[in-house]
């Protein structure tokens, strides 16, 4: 049985000391072998830090496509990895609409995460319109076809996949179980298409989008729910408590 997933997603949040005081507490957590693998992501700043300070996995929220090069400010998936960290977000739906990130640059970020033995969250979701419109299948499968799936079998079984409805990421709104587990399912059978069944089964799709303490138990009882992506209740280590043992 595959490992649950916890990413916690601390986007452009916390000062030093309120992340120095976050980690402690998140460090004293007594992790059990049952318990979903759970991955940190801080900002880019603080990630060194934040692996020197505690035995948690973590990762990187962004990487560049190239590896080093005259990219003021920017940040490679070498140079991620030689701070120890295991995983990087891609995708993410804040990259694609506020960078206005393409397919495109985002395959290629895929790629140098790859390149770079990191283990990918690959995010894909669609905005509301996408699903007044009864489209939202077909955006995210483009999304996963220009984006990932030219990986070989062995490669994308490594990876995560992140849905996350843009419309349900900070606003409150959360996709109800049916829309949830639709396509979580829909997710799987694309790589069932691909891949064979027993790739698609190993690969972890978890959800992102206003998950929180109250709903997290329902939402992970789904049948293709392997866990999920925390944005705002990760930030508090009660919550994120409750978000770990809602298994």
């Amino acid at each position: 049985m595959k490992k649950k997933f916890i990413g916690a997603n601390w986007k452009m949040n916390l000062l030093q000391s309120e992340l120095e005081v976050l980690l402690l507490e998140l460090s004293s957590i007594s992790i059990q072998e049952d318990a979903p693998e759970f991955v940190i992501f801080p900002s880019q700043i603080y990630l060194s830090d934040c692996i020197n300070r505690s035995n948690l996995s973590f990762g990187a929220q962004d990487i560049h496509s190239e590896n080093f090069g005259a990219y003021t400010g920017a940040v490679s998936a070498e140079q991620v990895k030689s701070t120890g960290a295991k995983f990087v977000l891609v995708g993410h739906s804040e990259r694609r609409s506020i960078f206005q990130e393409s397919n495109t640059l985002i395959k290629n970020k895929v790629d140098a995460a790859v390149n770079a033995s990191l283990e990918l969250v690959f995010c894909c979701g669609e905005s509301l319109d996408k699903r007044d419109a009864v489209t939202e299948k077909e955006f995210v499968l483009s999304q996963l076809k220009e984006g990932i799936l030219h990986l070989s079998a062995e490669k994308i079984s490594t990876c995560v996949i992140a849905y996350e409805p843009i419309w349900a990421i900070g606003t409150g709104k959360v996709a109800n179980s049916q829309q949830i587990e639709e396509m979580h399912t829909f997710i799987r059978e694309t790589r069932v298409h691909q891949y064979g069944a027993e790739i698609a089964n190993s690969i972890r799709i978890i959800y992102g989008g206003s998950c929180t303490p109250s709903n997290a138990r329902e939402i992970f009882s789904l049948n293709n729910v392997d866990g999920g992506l925390i944005g705002g209740a990760s930030l508090n280590f009660e919550s994120m408590t409750t978000l770990l043992n809602s298994f």
